[in-house]
């Protein structure tokens, strides 16, 4: 049985367990599955309808932490960091040539199935035959911060935290 977790102070629906509110979390930790789905702008050439993005998240005392690694091989190449600030991070790749056409604009539309309310911090864009991801947090406000970015195996992968 799943339960709604509100965290109030980033403003973003975390979905876990209930045995997650037990006093002792220290190292409780479970998976979290946003769906973006691809709103493509008129006549834009074929796009994949959504993506997947599978977020570990785990509890350490005074917080949490999600990580990733986005799996996005089967719609593009190598990923290459675009830009990288404080609180956001952008990867980019050669869409292959399925998709080289495809624009559009990709946000979470599902959380666990749900639909969700106020989390917003993944994202991606297709334009010019390339697919931009980003993981935004700046919108949770403080105290997050984007605590790893790399590129594995060639796909984004990340690591942003919460603490009190």
């Amino acid at each position: 049985m799943k339960n709604v977790l509100l965290m109030s102070s980033i403003a973003a629906f975390a979905y876990c367990p209930t045995s997650l509110f037990a006093e002792s979390t220290a190292s409780s930790s479970w998976n979290t599955h946003y769906r973006l789905s691809i709103s493509k702008y008129h006549s834009s050439g074929i796009c994949p309808a959504y993506f997947d993005v599978i977020e570990q998240s785990r509890w350490y005392e005074g917080g949490f932490e999600n990580s990733a690694t986005v799996w996005l091989q089967w719609m593009a190449g190598r990923f290459d960091f675009i830009s990288s600030y404080e609180k956001s991070v952008t990867w980019g790749a050669k869409l292959i040539d399925k998709y080289k056409y495809c624009r559009g604009y990709a946000h979470i539309t599902s959380i666990n199935g749900d639909i969700p309310e106020g989390s917003n911090h993944l994202r991606a864009s297709f334009k010019n035959g390339y697919i931009y991801f980003t993981l935004d947090i700046s919108s949770y406000g403080d105290p997050v911060a984007i605590t790893y970015q790399n590129i594995s195996m060639d796909n984004p992968t990340y690591r942003w935290a919460v603490a009190d």
